[in-house]
């Protein structure tokens, strides 16, 4: 048998970084006022005001902490915002199969206001080109 001492071992800790997730919990009331945030300042993105999606969940992450008087950084409204948009597209996908099960979603009505006129996809398609 072969001994190892313990010395050998390397252990890796996560660096202490400002830039990591805080781990947070959204309630209820939190993700719809989330919701309606984004659906009100949505348009505003690539004015002067708001030169990229970046700075969308910047504004509403200070609203948010304004409102709810909680630590949400950017990047929980970023991380929320594509669960959210990742969990509204297999509901769509879900409920468009036959011999499946209703799924509903929580939050489906107010997505669909605020993605409901863009053509959500997931498959993919292969253009053959013309000979």
């Amino acid at each position: 048998m072969c001994e190892i001492e313990l010395s050998e071992f390397m252990v890796f800790r996560p660096s202490e970084n400002e830039d990591a997730v805080d781990p947070f919990k959204w309630s209820h009331n939190a993700t719809l006022m989330f919701l309606n945030l984004y659906k009100d300042n949505r348009k505003q993105v690539g004015t002067l005001e708001l030169k990229n999606i970046k700075k969308l969940f910047e504004k509403i992450s200070k609203e948010l902490k304004h409102q709810l008087q909680l630590n949400i950084t950017p990047a929980n409204c970023e991380n929320r915002w594509k669960h959210l948009e990742r969990m509204y597209k297999k509901y769509i996908d879900n409920n468009k199969k036959t011999g499946r099960g209703r799924k509903s979603f929580e939050y489906a009505e107010i997505m669909e206001d605020i993605l409901g006129k863009k053509k959500i996809s997931t498959q993919c398609y292969y253009y053959l080109p013309k000979i």
